[in-house]
């Protein structure tokens, strides 16, 4: 069985995070859930327990009979998170945009899905994964990848933006399509050269015109991660992301 993490701290934003995450893999008999909190005092762990029934009520017995709870105990919580994750070899770990987030992709335990605020609910089918098509080879996660394709088997586009891009790709360009397209050939990707500047612009352009659900983007290839923490860009990613971004880090 896979494990999918959901950290939740009973905020308003950590139980949308996981009403949507049991939506998205309700139709994953092969996924189990854990709902992940960290308390400082063993005197909070039984109210927390209660707490946790009211993610569950309601739901269908097989759904959630797969969804189990686990209290922490500590006060560094990406510590504590991100040991339990490599602890339970967690598939994904699945949050909202937070002052961990970050911390949590840099320690880099499995896959973290950021689900953007307000963001509408919808089945995950097809996947954009971003590269720079520069050393593909040693610079793709390609298992940390896998991890997440092997849950939803989307149809599957790896995408480049480059300015450089005019009538064709140069032959280092087609030397690390080919190695991509091997890496990832069970899913037989769709490759997409975008000429544009703006790497953000462009992904959301894209992300609108192919109906994409999910996008996988590996953080030491580009700003476009690193942006989301930035305080100036905070506000405007959180306001226009309309689908869940996947950090896979190297």
């Amino acid at each position: 069985m896979k494990q999918i993490i959901i950290p939740i701290d009973f905020s308003e934003c950590s139980i949308g995070t996981a009403q949507y995450t049991i939506r998205i893999f309700a139709g994953h008999p092969d996924v189990n859930m854990v709902l992940y909190y960290m308390v400082k005092e063993r005197d909070e762990e039984e109210a927390a327990r209660l707490d946790f029934q009211s993610v569950k009520y309601g739901l269908d017995p097989e759904l959630a009979s797969r969804i189990s709870t686990f209290v922490d105990f500590g006060t560094n919580y990406p510590e504590a998170l991100c040991r339990y994750a490599r602890e339970v070899s967690a598939s994904m770990i699945v949050t909202c945009l937070s002052h961990n987030t970050h911390k949590i992709v840099e320690m880099n335990p499995c896959p973290v899905m950021i689900l953007p605020l307000n963001v509408d609910f919808r089945e995950i089918r097809t996947v954009a994964l971003t590269s720079d098509f520069h050393t593909v080879d040693v610079h793709t996660p390609v298992e940390s990848i896998r991890r997440v394709l092997e849950i939803f088997r989307p149809t599957l586009h790896i995408v480049n933006v480059n300015s450089d891009y005019y009538v064709s790709l140069s032959e280092e360009s087609m030397a690390q399509k080919e190695k991509l397209a091997e890496m990832f050939r069970e899913y037989e990707p769709q490759f997409d050269f975008l000429s544009l500047y703006d790497f953000q612009d462009s992904i959301h352009q894209f992300v609108e015109d192919n109906d994409i659900d999910l996008v996988i983007t590996i953080p030491r290839h580009h700003s476009f991660f690193e942006n989301l923490f930035r305080k100036h860009h905070t506000e405007e990613m959180v306001l226009h992301s309309s689908v869940p971004v996947v950090a896979a880090h190297e």
